[in-house]
């Protein structure tokens, strides 16, 4: 977490040219339909510096953090409505977002779960990810173990989206092809191919109030 000066400098430039900016991804979110004014909720806000930019951009954020040493540091720092559980009202949101957080969680199906609860029906669940399923890491083992294993337990590969039972969802890998994205209909299953380093998953919650996501 950046110190007093180099959070005013941050700010300042509103990320500009640093790591954690997150600008590339607010044209991939309203690409799929998820507009500035909806209601997001940053799941996994580390300390706030992306809330803040969504939040920036135009979105009515709320955030959720397991580190309470982070969690503080956003409410306290950055003024971000961190909730103090993962309780989340259900139909509260338009957009439940997570960035390099899906590969951390001790259930995958169950953080799905969790975002299609608390979307409103036709809400989206946004997650983006490293890509473990590149050849080159495969191909090495000590770099794929470096990456994968304690430090990302959860590896959401072609396979494993295959698999999930959601009838609309989207995903591909970066550099993302935001034409693809505008022409998904929300309502089909559209998985590209997955050479990049990044994935994006996107799956519409249903637009009737039923649990029809059939994850267990």
């Amino acid at each position: 977490m950046p110190g007093e000066s180099e959070l005013r400098e941050l700010l300042s430039a509103g990320f500009r040219g640093h790591p954690k900016n997150c600008s590339a991804y607010f044209g991939v979110l309203e690409a799929l339909g998820a507009l500035p004014g909806g209601r997001l909720l940053d799941f996994g806000c580390s300390w706030g510096y992306g809330s803040w930019q969504l939040r920036a951009a135009g979105y009515r954020v709320e955030a959720y953090e397991i580190s309470a040493r982070r969690a503080a540091y956003a409410r306290e720092k950055l003024r971000i409505p961190v909730l103090p559980e993962p309780v989340f009202l259900p139909g509260n949101y338009d957009i439940f977002f997570s960035s390099h957080v899906i590969e951390h969680v001790p259930s995958v199906a169950g953080m799905i779960e969790t975002g299609l609860r608390a979307l409103r029906p036709g809400g989206l669940f946004i997650a983006f990810t490293p890509n473990p399923s590149l050849e080159q890491p495969r191909a090495d083992g000590a770099d794929f173990r470096r990456m994968w294993g304690y430090a990302h337990p959860q590896l959401i590969d072609r396979e494993f989206i295959e698999a999930l039972p959601c009838p609309s969802l989207i995903a591909l890998s970066s550099p993302y092809d935001l034409d693809c994205l505008r022409d998904w209909d929300g309502r089909s299953r559209l998985i590209e191919p997955m050479a990049g380093p990044e994935i994006l998953l996107a799956i519409r919650s249903p637009r009737v109030d039923t649990n029809a996501s059939g994850i267990n």
